[in-house]
């Protein structure tokens, strides 16, 4: 195998045969050696290429090998006349201008499809569409909203309601975040209105404040099951009568 006369040819193929062997190599070992089944889907999709590349140079190379070498029947071309040998020598040069094209178009190619397996994987990887990153905006804007006390749920909106003397009126609310819960008496009929809130949240909060008509109160309040708004009228004698507003701040 490979005997006789060496040319040029011979030593081209020579390197193209020892650069795509130890690229292949490098390939095998790096799936071998780091590898694994939860990998085969990445290696598919990234080492094919490659790895086909390496293989159809290894085959080129060998083949510009075998061409490139003059067998002694070769040899006897000498004896030709000059006019054969100068065809002789036009066919060789088409032939290896031939082969280099063909490397050239298969290193082309070969870099198409490894670049097809990058860009397929790193689509895989970053699949997340507009919608994705409006919900993904969204979400940190509402948790921003939260960490600085923006968000608001009404719990009574201008509501009226009565006492008889001496009672309250109460409602319980959940609250899921840390925040403060503000009571707004718009009218009254009494000279004064008891707010008391309480809940049990890590601490037990019991507190009330005594307002008139068109002030308002605010409580701090821990996320708690159940938050209790008392608005009541202290009035032993007469009934009470009163237009509210709570809100729940987190």
């Amino acid at each position: 195998m490979f005997k006789g006369k060496k040319t040029s040819v011979f030593w081209f193929g020579l390197l193209i045969v020892g650069l795509a062997s130890v690229i292949l190599f490098s390939l095998l070992w790096y799936i071998i050696m780091l590898g694994g089944p939860a990998q085969l889907d990445i290696y598919w999709k990234t080492f094919v290429p490659p790895i086909v590349g390496s293989v159809v140079f290894i085959l080129i190379g060998w083949f510009m090998m075998d061409s490139g070498t003059k067998t002694e029947e070769q040899g006897k071309t000498q004896l030709l006349s000059q006019r054969e040998r100068a065809s002789d020598e036009r066919m060789v040069r088409r032939s290896v201008a031939t082969r280099i094209i063909l490397v050239i178009i298969t290193v082309g190619v070969i870099g198409v499809l490894f670049t097809s397996g990058i860009y397929v994987r790193y689509v895989d990887d970053h699949h997340h569409t507009d919608e994705d990153y409006v919900s993904l905006a969204e979400e940190n804007s509402r948790f921003e909203n939260l960490l600085l006390l923006r968000e608001e749920t009404v719990w009574i909106d201008n509501k009226t309601i009565s006492q008889a003397a001496g009672t309250y009126t109460s409602w319980n609310f959940p609250a899921f975040y840390a925040g403060y819960v503000g009571v707004l008496i718009h009218t009254s009929n009494v000279s004064s209105i008891h707010v008391r809130l309480t809940y049990h949240s890590y601490v037990d909060f019991d507190q009330e404040i005594v307002t008139i008509a068109g002030g308002g109160v605010q409580f701090p309040v821990l996320p708690a099951g159940q938050v209790q708004v008392q608005i009541g009228n202290n009035n032993t004698v007469n009934g009470a009568a009163e237009t509210v507003t709570i809100k729940y701040y987190y």
